[in-house]
């Protein structure tokens, strides 16, 4: 990977930037950082933000500065708030430094900001972080945070109507139970009513 000229044209800056990107995202931290350290250290190049946050995952991992990785990855976020590139930088910073709360948190952050984001979603799926109970000041297990929000579960009921395979005792327990609750009481309800009419018709 070559170095950047001192002067380069914006074509080749951009060139450089998205080369030493990809080489961060394949983990080549020492190619990726001798090209960021050119751009992003060279103060006559006013380099746009876009490989900051890479440039901060680099300089934690290789150059073994989590605090000034940090503040790197911080300032790409200020800057571009609306890329998940650079929220995800961050959290893969906290995670090769063994944070994981510190990672947790920023992702957290991150979702709040762009909940339907797939990057973040993703990084969500593979760190195993579940959703936060409804309920959050009660267990997992209490009956609240078993059911779950309705747009889940009509996502869900769709998906098992287009596999043909809806069934009652596919339904959360809750759901289940009162539908079950219904149809007895109708039943029995049809019968009173049959039996009423009979004896004082």
């Amino acid at each position: 990977m070559s170095d950047v000229s001192t002067s380069p044209s914006e074509q080749q800056l951009q060139q450089a930037l998205r080369a030493a990107i990809a080489a961060t995202d394949r983990g080549d931290y020492a190619g990726a950082t001798k090209v960021f350290n050119a751009i992003y250290g060279n103060p006559a190049i006013k380099a746009p933000p876009d490989g900051l946050s890479a440039y901060g995952l680099c300089v934690a991992v290789e150059g073994k500065q989590t605090k000034r990785g940090v503040e790197l990855c911080r300032a790409a976020i200020a800057a571009q708030f609306y890329d998940s590139r650079h929220y995800g930088n961050l959290i893969k910073l906290n995670l090769k430094r063994g944070n994981r709360k510190g990672a947790v948190e920023v992702l957290e952050e991150a979702l709040g900001r762009m909940p339907e984001d797939s990057t973040l979603l993703a990084l969500r799926e593979k760190m195993g972080i579940r959703d936060t109970p409804p309920a959050s000041f009660l267990s997992r297990a209490n009956v609240l945070n078993r059911m779950r929000p309705a747009k889940e579960r009509g996502r869900e009921t769709a998906r098992r109507e287009q596999r043909g395979r809806f069934r009652i005792g596919s339904l959360h327990p809750f759901a289940a139970g009162v539908i079950v609750l219904l149809f007895f009481a109708a039943v029995f309800g049809g019968t009173f009513l049959v039996l009423y009419r009979q004896a004082y018709g």
